[in-house]
């Protein structure tokens, strides 16, 4: 997941809580502890109030990668319902961390599709 700076992210962020891995990630090999704000600067879920643009979710409800559990999503979408951000989460049953069925890639597209033809303005003619 993606969070672009011009839907009211400061920074890209692509994990929605990354203190939840608190012993690296990817090229990071310092701790939460000694690299607080690196930690701080990769979850979305902790800068939440910053979010402003409405924001779909897309993630496998069967996601094995441990820094992207399907409940980081379930309590980033909770936390811009609860401050009234338009946003959705779709759970795709039996999907792992990067989509595999072809119905489940199909359905994130219309998905996406759906959710760019709401929230984007369309262009004059």
């Amino acid at each position: 997941m993606l969070l672009p700076s011009h839907l009211g992210c400061p920074r890209n962020r692509a994990t929605p809580n990354r203190t939840l891995t608190p012993f690296g990630f990817q090229g990071e090999r310092r701790t939460l502890w000694e690299a607080p704000g690196v930690y701080q600067d990769a979850s979305a879920f902790l800068v939440a109030d910053r979010i402003r643009a409405p924001l779909l979710l897309i993630h496998g409800q069967r996601d094995t990668n441990p820094a992207t559990p399907f409940f980081q999503s379930e309590a980033l979408y909770r936390a811009l319902e609860r401050r009234q951000v338009p946003a959705k989460l779709v759970g795709l049953p039996g999907e792992n961390h990067v989509l595999q069925s072809r119905d489940a890639i199909l359905h994130a597209l219309w998905e996406m599709e759906d959710w760019l033809g709401r929230h984007v303005a369309k262009p004059a003619r």
